[in-house]
């Protein structure tokens, strides 16, 4: 590949950024024709750096993307043995006062990660919407918060922390729902 230096002005700074498209589009012409002629399905919309390799793979390079429901997973397992072994501390303890955070650990840290995880096993195209990582990220941020918000808006009054991470989860939940009806109207269309 030829090393280019940017012009700071003038016209050769038109021409270097004409020069520059119209590479671009050489390549991502010759990218689709490769993927017709290995008979791939090409979406024109599709971004180039999403196009599938002739061996199905996507392209795309992210860990995140491609490993969603591993750490989805395995994030609900570190939530259910941090529930059950607050479910156990407080029948050990007799105890119940946080009974309220250990429901809460095991089923959005466990139940909603596990769901989210299992969603993106069954259907590997819910990964590649644009809202996934979104998503994630909004799970994985959101739960932690709204659950050291719960002891504190119970015992401190405090219920910042709660609302905050409570309504980053109903976004997350809202999120989903758009990713799977996409994917689902996009299934029906092709029925």
């Amino acid at each position: 590949m030829a090393a280019y230096s940017l012009p700071r002005h003038g016209p050769d700074l038109l021409s270097f950024v004409s020069h520059r498209a119209d590479r671009s589009k050489i390549r991502f012409a010759t990218q689709q024709k490769t993927l017709q002629a290995n008979r791939i399905p090409v979406d024109i919309s599709m971004n180039p750096a999403e196009f599938p390799r002739p061996d199905g793979h996507w392209e795309e390079g992210r860990a995140v993307r491609n490993n969603i429901e591993g750490l989805f997973l395995g994030i609900s397992l570190v939530y259910l043995v941090v529930g059950m072994s607050l479910g156990i501390g407080m029948g050990v303890a007799e105890d119940f006062t946080y009974a309220h955070l250990h429901a809460h650990i095991n089923l959005v840290g466990f139940v909603a990660h596990g769901f989210f995880g299992f969603a993106h096993r069954l259907w590997p195209g819910l990964r590649q919407s644009a809202l996934a990582i979104p998503q994630l990220y909004l799970t994985i941020i959101g739960t932690p918060i709204f659950l050291i918000g719960i002891p504190l808006a119970q015992f401190q009054a405090q219920p910042l922390l709660a609302i905050v991470g409570s309504l980053m989860l109903l976004a997350s939940a809202l999120l989903f729902l758009v990713i799977f009806a996409v994917k689902e109207r996009r299934m029906q269309s092709l029925a």
